[in-house]
């Protein structure tokens, strides 16, 4: 770019405000809410429904803090940051706020923690060991959701080609629904009825099959939604992550695999968030395509064509095999004669190389 053109162009300057937070100033760019400047300084703030990448609704009202001249909590995810003001996200006030959000969360929650998949990772299990709520002062039966002819204990549904939808578990942060349409573009799950018996499900007569429905689960606070081929299999802390990139997308999504050592085996992907790449969102192709490797239709060892069958061999007779084709051919018509088949699926360096 030229000087002349330089020149031309205003300086165009952000206008900012400057808050106090835990005793902290902080410098924002004006439109800032609470929570963002929070984080944005290393301040943790719990939340249920909130989501970097979807408007804020306030949902869950567990981002509650305390601002100096005002009545009463605030929602930090919809109260813009605000010159002078003074926050305070841990004091006693805070503290008792956001327990008393989960006491009202656990009302009809059941308590199945050591059957649910979530287990280990669960933001609810996490604030509720938290904030110290080991006991409920309500003795009257639990609402449960249940369709009808439904006998099992479980409200175990089936809602999507990798998706399970236990309505007694969910919260209602709205997350799932919100993403679906904001994010997605899609409108084949919603939330039905109101009041204490809103509940989340597939769209009357259809399923949640979108191309990205696989990150409704990833984002689930709770166990409410949980993906089939995760479901029972392991333990999370019995796994570890190892960061990889997705070799079925040309975007090349930046994601995590969840692998057993001991079983040597991958149980399941994750995104693995990188904006500038996919926002943290990843298609249902990058979650289960690993799946294939566990197939029991993927070949594990060479085959050769003996007596019209196909047989097994080892690594070392298939390559001897192969070399002595490969200059019978070349010496009686020539190597313009040869080709070959690889998997789409490899990576850029052995296609390459093939």
């Amino acid at each position: 770019m030229s000087d002349a053109v330089k020149k031309d162009q205003p300086n165009v300057t952000v206008p900012t405000v400057t808050f106090t937070i835990d005793g902290q100033s902080v410098t924002v760019p004006k439109g800032s809410t609470v929570l963002q400047a929070a984080k944005d300084v290393g301040i943790h703030i719990p939340t249920f429904c909130w989501h970097p990448q979807l408007k804020s609704v306030g949902a869950c009202r567990m981002c509650y803090v305390e601002v100096e001249k005002m009545p009463k909590l605030m929602v930090s995810c919809m109260l813009d940051a605000m010159d002078g003001m003074v926050v305070y996200t841990d004091s006693d006030q805070v503290r008792q706020g956001r327990k008393a959000i989960l006491e009202f969360i656990l009302l009809n929650h059941p308590l199945d923690c050591p059957t649910c998949d979530k287990g280990g990772e669960c933001d609810l299990q996490n604030l509720t060991f938290a904030h110290g709520v080991d006991d409920s002062r309500f003795d009257f039966k639990k609402y449960r959701f249940k369709d009808e002819g439904m006998t099992t204990t479980f409200d175990d549904k089936k809602i999507g080609p990798e998706i399970m939808l236990n309505r007694n578990r969910c919260i209602l942060c709205y997350k799932c629904v919100r993403s679906n349409k904001q994010a997605f573009g899609e409108y084949d799950l919603g939330a039905f009825e109101r009041g204490n018996i809103t509940q989340i499900d597939a769209v009357p007569g259809g399923e949640v099959s979108n191309p990205f429905s696989g990150n409704l689960v990833e984002i689930c606070p709770v166990g409410a939604l949980t993906n089939s081929d995760w479901r029972y299999k392991i333990r999370v802390w019995l796994t570890k992550t190892i960061p990889s990139v997705c070799n079925f997308t040309s975007s090349g999504s930046n994601i995590n695999f969840y692998k057993e050592d001991h079983q040597n085996k991958i149980f399941r992907v994750t995104s693995r968030t990188n904006n500038s790449i996919d926002n943290g969102w990843i298609p249902d192709i990058t979650r289960y395509g690993y799946q294939i490797i566990n197939s029991p239709d993927r070949l594990q060892t060479p085959l050769i064509k003996k007596d019209g069958k196909q047989v097994k061999v080892s690594w070392d007779e298939a390559l001897e095999h192969i070399a002595k084709k490969y200059n019978s051919i070349k010496e009686s018509v020539g190597r313009v004669c040869i080709g070959g088949l690889i998997s789409p699926s490899l990576d850029n360096r052995s296609l390459y190389s093939f």
